[in-house]
């Protein structure tokens, strides 16, 4: 069988990056004959370097797109694509960086050129939001194929164009409940009789973690709650989050734990997930929260085929950290759930987000695609 490359292009490879676990969960249900490089312009950890590495695969780091090195970055790619134009498929999980990679895709006849929306907002601030609109709008016209993980963000990247939703499926057996990996967590932190408050992903504006640093001193300060939240993952607001956590006097009630390679074991340990962004495609945490059986509170802002289980909840971001608070420990009442939080496997499994199954959908998509291109 004929082998076929794919250029992957993402942000990164960080282990607490939404878009990274997409791409990784769908590339390991992938057969052999398909070999997936990475084109990437972060990364901090090289567990995922390594696993593509032993699938036949190859990561390139390209330079950040900052002011300093704009014209750098567009010519690293663009001598990229003069070497290595013997791509089948250039998938860009990137909006913001789709002019320069699915242009040059283009210009070297690359057959099939993807551009995956996953998100409904162009950028955290005001200015990048003005510049990623441009850059999106002429992106998109070198594309030839639209993917996106959800009809939220479809519609917003893709206007009234044609687009294929390609859902942000998980391995959903590494997320069942298991009481003994939630035993030994709470060994591992010394948690006893806490409320684990837990959130995942990059230290980022539009993750929004300073609300929920702002929740914890409602809860812990003035309902006098006893509880700890975690904070997973890293990013660029890292250090100003630890100032805010030292302003409310949180330093014993908040953890960063950094990058993990055990996100699930972390989900066993929290008894609620929050995730409080400013804007969300469909994120994959929400699915992974849900099947490991927590209750899941969200912003407004999420879109509503994330609410694949009774789990989800949400509250408005134009409220104060008291309602997000009231609502966290009234969601919390059960503590006895335990006994239940395996039972919503199989609801999220018959809603699509199995990637046993979903992985081979996209391989076969991937090989109709070539074959219809081919007959052109």
């Amino acid at each position: 069988m004929k082998v076929i490359k794919v250029l992957m292009v993402t942000p990164g490879l960080n282990l607490c990056g939404g878009i990274e676990s997409f791409c990784m969960n769908y590339i390991r249900q992938f057969d052999a004959n398909i070999i997936v490089d990475f084109a990437i312009h972060d990364v901090t950890d090289d567990t995922y370097t390594k696993e593509i590495e032993k699938r036949g695969g190859k990561v390139y780091v390209f330079p950040k797109f900052k002011l300093k090195t704009f014209v750098k970055t567009i010519k690293t790619i663009n001598s990229f694509f003069k070497e290595h134009h013997d791509y089948d498929i250039v998938h860009c999980n990137m909006a913001n960086a789709a002019l320069f990679y699915l242009s040059n895709a283009k210009k070297y006849n690359i057959k099939i050129r993807i551009q995956h929306s996953h998100q409904n907002s162009y950028a955290d601030k005001p200015s990048h939001k003005i510049r990623n609109f441009f850059l999106v709008k002429k992106g998109n016209k070198y594309a030839n194929i639209n993917f996106a993980c959800a009809k939220l963000a479809g519609d917003f990247l893709f206007k009234n164009k044609e687009y294929k939703i390609i859902r942000n499926a998980i391995d959903l057996d590494k997320y069942v409940f298991n009481n003994i990996t939630r035993k030994k967590m709470q060994s591992q932190y010394g948690i006893t009789n806490e409320l684990v408050i837990g959130n995942i992903g990059r230290l980022t504006e539009q993750k929004n973690q300073q609300l929920l640093i702002k929740i914890m001193d409602y809860i812990v300060n003035t309902k006098k709650e006893n509880a700890k939240l975690f904070l997973v993952g890293k990013g660029h607001l890292e250090n100003y989050l630890k100032e805010l956590v030292k302003k409310y006097n949180l330093q014993d009630k908040v953890v960063f734990t950094g990058e993990v390679n055990n996100v699930q074991d972390y989900l066993q340990l929290f008894d609620i997930f929050v995730l409080p962004s400013l804007y969300e495609g469909l994120s994959v945490v929400n699915i992974e929260a849900q099947a490991a059986g927590l209750p899941t509170l969200v912003s407004d802002k999420i879109t509503k085929e994330a609410y694949v289980t009774e789990l989800m909840a949400s509250v408005g971001l134009n409220l104060p950290a008291s309602e997000w608070g009231d609502k966290i420990l009234s969601l919390n009442k059960n503590r006895d759930r335990e006994s239940r939080r395996n039972i919503y496997i199989e609801e999220i499994r018959k809603n699509g987000y199995d990637i046993k199954i979903e992985g081979k959908k996209l391989e076969k998509l991937y090989l109709d695609l070539l074959e219809n291109e081919n007959r052109c």
